[in-house]
């Protein structure tokens, strides 16, 4: 069954579609007729209504297809549907959607759907239309009542030539009865009206300043203020914006910091509840500028983008009037990057020039002081995307000199505790690359969070918590092909298991597992930076759960009624989706590898930091034995460089393996030769034999002259080396 909340949107789209074709039907019963259909097309459209009304799918979808296939123009198709619905007495989309649930007409209903839907957006668009719905506002009550109805479905673009007409004298006319117009379409003529107060006209801008103040909307304060404040404006002119914001509750306007306004309704923009939205039945927002001469002129953008668009362009405003606001640069760094997040994957920002930066090269020209209120900002929003974009500018940027700073310091360390990994092994990379040689608090994390980052595989991980064993292996069993899987019995077993994982994704917590138990690994793991951000399964676990309401209002909490079986793999992916965590593929995962290794060669090599490499020595170790050459010898790159004698050994044991390719059997025994070099022989005695005998007869030279290279920078006594050459000796 659909869950209420889903069943909404669907309800408000159906009466929607059921306004705007009532309306439609209604606005041709007054004013000059429209059009006749084509009379061609018109008899397809009855015939299709016809067929399907009295169940003979075969004729209707043959009508369908000729509809769809006869080059008609969408609107066309609309007004010829309309017509005929009307003569039905039927609503047009109410029996259209419902034949979409007759499986005989679905694809053909579909299709038409469509296809009326694009008439009906073509419509809107459609100046002419739109004129003769605004003149039609003069004519009479009934007139202005039914051309309301089209000029609200024409929205924003309607209010545009509405404008136009306003500063047109030989339209005076119609002036009062678009002013009426205007404010009754109310918050839906917002966009356009505020960025109209643009105009050099005075007498056109008061007329948009009185319709702004009777609207009514908080949006309108600071572009009102502006106007107000704005002393090349005519002293009258001035005087209206005053008056208007006295009306809108403001008791003193001259007192308004302007700058301030907008900057807040930047903020309100950025998180989305600001009083301008977009047209949430096109999926199009309409950025609107004003161009002298020219009048309102528009940029659609997905509607995913437009609050952070408009965020942008109120902090833009904040700036030129208080070029000193750090607050408002920051903000709008913030938008930019949220916008690049919430654009749709091979969607276009139209509002971007051709070959305009991107947003993380204004984060880097911009410099640290306001990124870093862009990344505590994400941080507080738990918003990982946006973070991981601040971070990596960040990045390339901080220093000791701004990163050690008390004031400056603190979003990036803390980013090191952040929920999702990515942010922070960005965070630990820049740590590291600013070579801290003064302590700092956190600096134990740094190593640990970069040896993580060396860990990576893209496999995803899973912790497994069950009653007991059996319970544990049941779930193991179903996920271990597709996961990396550690488990446990209880939370504080399932936990520490899981940190040996290179990352975790899920926990699943199996159907068995009794309810305190199960509150104790959702507590725990809150209480982790490792475990907070993952997603969380819990299994047999249905609506009547004790789970199901934390599942509602924790988007990493889920439930499934599943115990076994597929299902559980298809709810554990979801799971994960709706978590937000972000994704690491394999690629990825390598890159971020490699970037660890290289960090951690970096920080041995500058031996005047404070970070201590101890705790990324066992990852390095392991990582000798991954499939990925290059990260074999990135690793052993770094392990020629510690001064321990379990590094040398694991160069030495892995490069003596029969199963290690000769081309890296070349390069560790080349690292542990480095290694030696440094700190001196470190190997045992069994090491060192395999080591004589493999500089004396490993197959091929170049394996067997970097073995001897390795030999040699052991030191080794004569007793030792004396083998190498009387073994060749042909006495």
């Amino acid at each position: 069954m659909m869950r209420p909340h889903r069943l909404l949107p669907c309800l408000m789209i159906l009466a929607s579609m059921l306004f705007a074709c009532a309306a439609s039907a209604l606005a041709q019963q007054d004013g000059p007729p429209a059009a006749a259909p084509d009379a061609k097309l018109l008899k397809k459209v009855e015939d299709f209504w016809h067929y399907a009304r009295v169940g003979r799918f075969d004729l209707a979808n043959s009508n369908a297809n000729d509809i769809l296939s006869g080059g008609f123009k969408a609107e066309d198709v609309l007004a010829a549907f309309e017509q005929v619905a009307a003569e039905h007495k039927d609503g047009l989309y109410e029996r259209v959607l419902s034949w979409q649930r007759v499986d005989p007409l679905k694809d053909s209903a579909v299709k038409l759907l469509t296809v009326l839907n694009e008439g009906a957006r073509l419509r809107r668009e459609n100046p002419q239309y739109i004129i003769r719905q605004i003149e039609r506002l003069s004519v009479n009550e009934r007139a202005f009542e039914l051309a309301m109805s089209q000029l609200r479905d024409a929205g924003e673009i309607a209010v545009a030539i509405m404008v136009d007409y306003l500063q047109d004298p030989a339209k005076r006319q119609h002036h009062f009865a678009i002013r009426r117009a205007l404010v009754e379409m109310g918050r839906s003529s917002l966009n356009p009206l505020v960025a109209a107060t643009e105009m050099k006209d005075v007498q056109t801008l008061e007329a948009i300043i009185n319709v702004l103040r009777e609207i009514g909307y908080d949006a309108a304060l600071p572009y009102l203020a502006k106007v107000a404040q704005n002393k090349q404006l005519p002293v009258p002119v001035q005087q209206v914006a005053t008056q208007a914001l006295m009306g809108m509750g403001v008791k003193d306007p001259g007192a308004l910091n302007t700058a301030q306004l907008f900057y807040e309704l930047g903020e309100k923009f950025y998180y989305e509840n600001a009083s301008i939205v977009p047209d949430s039945r096109i999926g199009t927002g309409w950025i609107w500028y004003w161009v002298e001469g020219r009048g309102l002129q528009r940029i659609g953008v997905p509607a995913s983008i437009f609050n952070e668009l408009m965020a942008m362009r109120s902090a833009e405003y904040a700036l030129s009037l208080d070029p000193g606001r750090t607050d408002a640069v920051s903000l709008w760094l913030a938008a930019n990057y949220k916008r690049e997040v919430e654009l749709p994957q091979g969607a276009k920002d139209d509002t971007r020039k051709e070959g305009q930066p991107d947003a993380h090269y204004y984060g880097v020209a911009a410099g640290t002081r306001y990124l870093n209120p862009v990344l505590a900002r994400a941080q507080r929003d738990r918003n990982a995307a946006v973070a991981l974009k601040a971070i990596r500018s960040l990045g390339q940027i901080v220093g000791s000199s701004s990163l050690f700073a008390v004031k400056d310091s603190e979003p990036v360390l803390s980013a090191m505790n952040f929920p999702d990994r990515l942010v922070r092994f960005e965070a630990a990379f820049a740590v590291a690359a600013a070579l801290p040689q003064e302590k700092f608090g956190g600096q134990e994390r740094v190593v640990p969070i970069i040896a993580e980052a060396l860990a990576q595989t893209g496999k995803p991980g899973v912790v497994v918590l069950g009653k007991d064993k059996q319970g544990v292996n049941t779930v193991v069993e179903l996920v271990q092909d597709s996961y990396n899987v550690a488990s446990g019995v209880t939370a504080d077993e399932a936990l520490a298991a899981g940190m040996s994982l290179p990352a975790v994704d899920a926990i699943v917590i199996g159907a068995d597992v009794d309810r305190a138990m199960a509150d104790q690994i959702l507590l725990k793991a809150r209480q982790s930076p490792r475990y907070e951000r993952v997603a969380k399964l819990i299994l047999g676990a249905g609506e009547a759960s004790p789970f199901a309401g934390l599942a509602h209002v924790d988007p990493t909490v889920n439930i499934t009624k599943a115990a076994g079986g597929k299902q559980v793999l298809a709810d554990l992916a979801r799971a994960r989706e709706r978590s937000g965590a972000l994704a690491l593929d394999e690629k990825a995962a390598t890159d971020y590898a490699l970037r660890a290794a290289d960090m951690l060669r970096q920080l041995a090599l500058f031996r005047g930091n404070v970070l201590e490499l101890a705790p990324a020595r066992p990852t390095l170790v392991a990582t000798l034995d991954d499939s990925r050459p290059e990260l074999v010898k990135a690793a052993g790159a770094v392990l020629a460089l510690l001064d321990d004698a379990s590094a040398q050994q694991a160069l030495v044991a892995k490069a003596l393996d029969e199963k290690t390719p000769d081309e890296l059997q070349i390069a560790l025994f080349k690292d542990a030769a480095q290694n030696a070099k440094l700190y001196g022989n470190r190997l045992d005695g069994d090491l060192t034999a395999r080591l004589t005998r493999a500089a004396e007869s490993a197959e091929g030279l170049d394996v067997r002259s970097a073995a001897a290279e390795a030999h040699g920078a052991m030191n080794l006594p004569t007793e030792q080396v004396k083998t190498l050459i009387l073994n060749q000796s042909r006495r």
